[in-house]
């Protein structure tokens, strides 16, 4: 198996993951003003590990090319997340008897 993908590719998915979900979570606030803190997440830690490998405060060797792979998995994951539509919930209404506890239920508004 090629060293990249032992090695490069995995902070690359992780970076795209966290990204697209903080994108999703986030996806109705993108323009607020704390969004970007998580939204840059999946990046920062990405990139922030590698330089603290590079100097010396994290076991490991830094890599520029785990650096950018966490990059563009992050901007690849920003970019996915923001774009899928919402999901739809598969739960059913809550029982009358827990209304109270989760809101109100369409069945009370009639």
């Amino acid at each position: 198996m090629p060293g990249w993908v032992l090695y490069t590719l995995p902070d690359a998915l992780w970076a795209l993951a966290l990204s697209a979900a903080m994108a999703r979570i986030w996806r109705e606030a993108l323009r607020a003003r704390g969004a970007w803190v998580w939204l840059a997440m999946g990046a920062g830690i990405g990139v922030g590990g590698e330089g603290l490998q590079w100097l010396g405060w994290l076991p490991g060797t830094a890599d520029g090319a785990d650096a950018l792979a966490s990059l563009m998995g992050a901007g690849l994951g920003l970019w996915l997340g923001s774009r899928t539509g919402a999901a739809e919930s598969k739960f059913p209404e809550p029982p009358l008897l827990l209304s109270p506890l989760v809101g109100s239920t369409d069945s009370e508004k009639k």
